[in-house]
């Protein structure tokens, strides 16, 4: 498959979800967060599911399982 049929059958929308790994940031600070839904909003695109968590393994670990699981 050639570029413009990859362009042609691709989705239209696509959804994302964005992980703040971070043992600071909070939903007032978290900037790089917000960029990130911005851009996907911006772009057509749809930010679905968004999270912060600390910088714990088990912590992202649960995170990832849940994002994948919406």
């Amino acid at each position: 498959m050639g570029l413009k049929e990859h362009r042609e059958n691709a989705p239209a929308r696509i959804g994302f979800g964005v992980l703040t790994v971070s043992d600071t940031r909070t939903e007032a600070t978290d900037a790089g967060g917000d960029y990130l839904v911005d851009a996907v909003d911006g772009a057509g695109h749809a930010c679905g599911w968004r999270d912060r968590v600390p910088d714990e393994a088990d912590r992202i670990r649960a995170a990832l399982v849940e994002a994948v699981a919406v």
